[in-house]
């Protein structure tokens, strides 16, 4: 069947002439010689019509050979199109050569395989589309359609999300053309929008972490739960709509598509163009497909993030605890409270305030803050709890969330000059007869903490008041003790009495002793590699080689977990000096073992002479300051004052 160009006319020929069997296929054998054979055949053809169209003058004769000239010329012009088109094409992807020779020897395994072509040449002929340069495969780069596997962050699950959620916005920006495609997170609770992944080509996203629920399109759309295709934003209403930028970005159009997780708005997926008119319904429907890939993504890590979560907080917990337990001293609590705080809650300022018998008054035993030129309080004020906002927990003895004081309201005094519209968490430290402090935590951006912070803080306080009353507990019991069970040496509270007992007969009757502070140098370093116990073992050491070095009359005590007070009587400040000198030698010399390794120690002595005239409390502040003087010597010396 051949149909005219125009589709004007239809002619059958049911002549099986042996000429015109090639003139549509170009896939038979011996191509040139059939072609050649074709165009000989259509040439005589046009003769023979042409001949009986002059020859003979009956009209439907006439009708009939103009027909068959029509036809023949028809053919005539395809067959020569064809056969040169199929030879520029073999001489395009074989590098101009004529493509006769793999014809001819395609041609010599039976007109079969001549209809299929190798892969190689199939590859090449794919290679070339209307005279464009195609890629192969082999030739497309693997970075634009995979990612390296050792990428994807496995070990934390939330930054495992991030990365499978900045993938799922990049595809989608490629998709929509778009300028911008973000995941802002609603946080109903806080009144927030928390700015999550994002993808732009905009220098003016904002570089803010969070951003106050408002009266513009991403708001709207995490109040409401529905999506908003704005198809034309005028330049005025641009900043006002997308508060998600800094400055203008000549934004035109906007699609916001809210997320779901449980039957809430979580979060909304937005994209925008610098276009006008750039999405429409269809969009929406497009942003749906990935808003239900962010939730199953959400749904499946939502499990990771709880388990990460709690296993954070054990630890943060386990580590407190035994900071708490190493120091077993109300500074060393607290610090250890207010450090195991911040690496659970954001933070710009912590502090721990205890109840101080000795001043009947409420005292900041730790003060600590990210913002060094800010004037918060320095450690061991005062503070007025009763006028401070800080009242209300003391009252209810419960955590609260607080707005940060804005005058004439304060945190711990009237004087303080600290501005701030963030809020503080606070959360009571309680004992199990009362609450004896407070432990707070300062982030300066409104609506940051919430329930499960205050229920954080909480636990940090509960343990740091049971370590608290413990280490009341053993301070009392420690002052009623007449032998250190771990030193078999006085008590610190009967080394005091002896002290003063010394003190008050050379006042009355003359004569001279001298007071040593006996430290262990580098006791954190000691109590990191040994632990609590190795550094107990080491103690006890040191303690049998000064009560070797004593005579029966001097006194030796336990002041401090790793030092000792030690009373030479009838000693002068020379004899005192040689005598400290053989006890800083004895121990530098002392070889200990532990867990199989071998290990030595030193040891730093700083004395006070005891004469007619001293005051009491002076012999300790003398006593701290040459101990302070040997330790600017590098530890392990001797200094009598």
């Amino acid at each position: 069947m051949l149909k005219c160009k125009g589709k004007a006319c239809e002619v059958v020929l049911d002549i099986r002439v042996f000429y015109f069997s090639p003139l549509f296929s170009a896939r038979r054998p011996r191509e040139k010689i059939s072609v050649f054979r074709s165009i000989v055949g259509l040439c005589l053809v046009l003769a023979a019509s042409i001949a009986a169209f002059f020859l003979f003058p009956d009209l439907a004769v006439r009708i009939a050979a103009g027909g068959v000239f029509f036809i023949s010329t028809i053919s005539l012009g395809m067959t020569l199109f064809n056969y040169f088109n199929k030879r520029n094409i073999r001489q395009g992807t074989e590098g101009g050569t004529e493509g006769s020779g793999n014809e001819d020897a395609i041609s010599g395994r039976g007109e079969i395989a001549s209809t299929h072509r190798s892969t190689s040449e199939k590859q090449r002929l794919s290679a070339t589309q209307g005279g464009h340069r195609v890629g192969l495969p082999e030739e497309i780069p693997e970075h634009l359609y995979r990612f390296d596997e050792h990428d994807l962050p496995t070990d934390d699950p939330s930054a495992e999300f991030n990365f499978l959620t900045r993938r799922l916005l990049a595809a989608l920006k490629d998709q929509l053309l778009a300028h911008t495609t973000a995941l802002f997170w609603i946080n109903i609770d806080r009144q927030q929008i928390v700015i999550g992944e994002f993808v732009t080509d905009s220098r003016n996203f904002t570089t803010a972490r969070r951003i106050p629920l408002g009266s513009d399109l991403i708001s709207n759309i995490g109040k409401l739960g529905k999506p908003v295709v704005l198809q034309n934003i005028t330049e005025n209403a641009e900043g006002d709509l997308l508060v998600y930028y800094d400055g203008r970005a000549g934004i035109r159009s906007f699609v916001g598509v809210p997320v779901f997780f449980k039957a809430e708005t979580i979060a909304v997926l937005a994209a925008d163009s610098t276009a006008a008119d750039a999405f429409g319904i269809e969009t929406v429907a497009s942003m749906g497909t990935f808003t239900g890939i962010v939730s199953m993504l959400l749904a499946s890590y939502n499990h990771k993030f709880d388990l990460t979560a709690d296993a954070k907080l054990l630890q943060a917990l386990d580590q407190g605890r035994r900071a708490m337990q190493s120091a077993m001293d109300p500074y060393g609590i607290a610090t250890a409270a207010a450090e195991t705080a911040v690496r659970l809650l954001d933070w710009d300022y912590a502090a721990v305030i205890l109840y101080n018998s000795e001043k009947q008054g409420w005292v900041v035993m730790r003060s600590m803050t990210r913002l060094p030129n800010l004037p918060y309080v320095s450690e061991g004020v005062t503070v007025d709890v009763d006028r401070s906002v800080f009242r209300p927990v003391l009252h209810y003895q419960e955590g609260r969330i607080l707005d940060a004081p804005q005058p004439p309201a304060f945190r711990f005094h009237e004087k303080e000059v600290v501005a701030s519209s963030g809020q503080l968490c606070v959360a009571p430290i309680m004992t199990t007869r009362r609450c004896i402090g407070f432990l707070i935590v300062e982030y300066r951006e409104g609506a940051q903490y919430g329930s499960r912070d205050l229920d954080v803080l909480t636990r940090v306080g509960d343990l740091t008041g049971i370590f608290l009353e413990l280490a009341a507990g053993r301070e009392l019991a420690r002052k009623h003790l007449i032998i250190d069970e771990g030193t078999k040496t006085a008590s610190r509270t009967l080394f005091l009495q002896r002290l003063r007992e010394e003190y008050e007969r050379i006042q009355r009757h003359g004569g001279t002793a001298v007071f040593f502070l006996v430290a262990l140098d580098s006791p954190e370093e000691m109590l990191e590699r040994h632990g609590v116990e190795g550094v107990e073992t080491i103690v006890g050491q040191i303690a049998n080689i000064i009560r070797g070095a004593l005579a029966p009359y001097d006194v030796l005590g336990r002041y401090e977990s790793t030092r000792f007070g030690l009373l030479l009587l009838h000693s002068t400040a020379e004899e005192a000096f040689i005598r400290g000198e053989k006890i800083r030698k004895s121990v530098a010399s002392m070889v200990l073992s532990q867990d199989g390794s071998s290990f030595s120690v030193t040891v730093s002595l700083g004395g006070c002479t005891i004469v007619q005239g001293h005051e009491y409390d002076n012999l300790f502040r003398i006593a701290e300051q040459a101990l302070t003087l040997t330790a600017g010597d590098g530890g392990n010396s001797v200094k009598v004052v």
